[in-house]
């Protein structure tokens, strides 16, 4: 197993697991700089709303605002969200029940707007499915993967359907045959080595055609830490 990151700081989620995508966003811009983010703060920052899951698109609006480099490879397409978010739901193959609920806790309006900063502030998205062989590439050039999967999958558990997570990939076996996964939970597993192939597994729920990695590294002369190892 090579180690292409070292987490200086691991955040574990909260009991409700609903907050995954805060402690992720701590431990990617605290891994990758001298920035230190309070829980208070990645809240704000990313516009959690106390019982429901969070959408990435603040995180990539003020990580590339705040000289990270992001790039976004995600299945839905934002501008399609931004423009038509039913309809982008409906094309990426999400059931009607898992959309019903996606409106019932989005505001797609905001959602729009952070999208529309992103893209101002120069995030890089590619709509497609992201595969084992980006995160591969691209974590030996620097960048951290932060990979959006099915928890109960992922840690082969019976979770009554599917449970949205994000966790960091930190490592990876020179063979693929496995990826150091840092996730928060809960419980929590640091340094948690997984078959790649479960990986894939879990990335692809709750349907063939999900999938979301957002590879981030610090832009260079910004002061970045020396994360790679």
């Amino acid at each position: 197993m090579i180690d292409y990151f070292r987490v200086p700081r691991t955040v574990s989620n909260t009991d409700d697991a609903l907050h995954c995508l805060q402690a992720a966003f701590i431990m990617t811009v605290e891994t990758l700089s001298d920035i230190v983010v309070s829980d208070l703060e990645a809240e704000q920052i990313t516009g959690f709303k106390s019982g429901v899951e969070t959408w990435p698109y603040r995180m990539l609006s003020w990580l590339s605002g705040n000289n990270f480099d992001v790039i976004h490879v995600d299945a839905i397409s934002a501008q399609g969200l931004s423009v038509d978010p039913r309809a982008e739901l409906v094309r990426t193959g999400f059931d009607n029940d898992t959309i019903e609920y996606f409106f019932k806790i989005s505001d797609f309006k905001a959602e729009a707007q952070a999208i529309d900063e992103c893209l101002v502030r120069g995030v890089e998205f590619e709509n497609r499915l992201p595969t084992l062989d980006d995160i591969s590439v691209r974590i030996r050039d620097g960048w951290l993967p932060v990979v959006a999967l099915d928890a109960g999958i992922l840690t082969q558990e019976d979770r009554s359907g599917y449970q949205g997570h994000m966790v960091l990939v930190t490592g990876w076996h020179e063979s693929r045959s496995l990826a150091r996964i840092q996730d928060s939970g809960p419980p929590a597993r640091w340094n948690w080595d997984v078959p790649s192939d479960l990986v894939a597994a879990a990335m692809r729920s709750p349907a063939d055609s999900s999938g979301t990695i957002t590879f981030v590294r610090r832009t260079t002369g910004s002061g970045a830490r020396n994360g790679t190892q």
